[in-house]
């Protein structure tokens, strides 16, 4: 069975950059429930974790994990820092960490929560987004919110329909109820 995303730590490249953090010779601590992390960055592509994992001997060992970062240009301007994961070399903007590592999620072979979830549950999670985005609720089922076009209304109308239909399918034959 696959590991969930958000049971493990992970670093976030895209909150070091809103806080400005990446600047040459920062040097950033972050504490976790067992244990900490250093990120020493050491120019606007590299930067270097320093943590400690524990050793089969039931020592602590200190680790130096070097991480190469990416920048691509947005349209509007600006630039768009991502790590490149060391296993892979792929861009991505979170690396994870499990067994003493920090890699990409497809390296660490990870899967998010609603992947796991049956087609029934995935339905009815679209089923009430759109219903979300609608306002709905369970006495204006099918009012048209302020200032949303119709042509939208209509779409977001047929696609809560087919995700809720899709739902039951599913639930019937999860539970062999259909008729064949």
């Amino acid at each position: 069975m696959k590991f969930v995303c958000a049971k493990l730590r992970h670093l976030d490249i895209r909150r070091m950059h809103r806080k400005r953090l990446l600047r040459p010779g920062n040097v950033l601590y972050s504490r976790w429930t067992r244990g900490s992390i250093n990120i020493d960055v050491k120019s606007l592509h590299s930067i270097v974790l320093r943590y400690s994992i524990p050793h089969d001997d039931g020592e602590r060992r200190q680790v130096e994990y070097p991480v190469a970062l990416t920048w691509t240009d947005c349209h509007l301007g600006g630039q768009r820092p991502y790590f490149q994961c060391p296993a892979c070399a792929r861009r991505c903007l979170l690396l994870y960490s499990r067994a003493g590592q920090f890699k990409c999620r497809t390296c660490h072979d990870l899967v998010y929560k609603t992947q796991r979830v049956d087609k029934s549950k995935r339905m009815q999670f679209r089923t009430n987004k759109i219903a979300m985005k609608l306002d709905w609720t369970d006495d204006n089922m099918s009012k048209k919110p302020k200032h949303m076009h119709r042509k939208t209304f209509d779409r977001l109308q047929y696609e809560h329909c087919y995700y809720d239909l899709q739902s039951l399918i599913a639930l019937c034959e999860k539970f062999r109820c259909l008729p064949t």
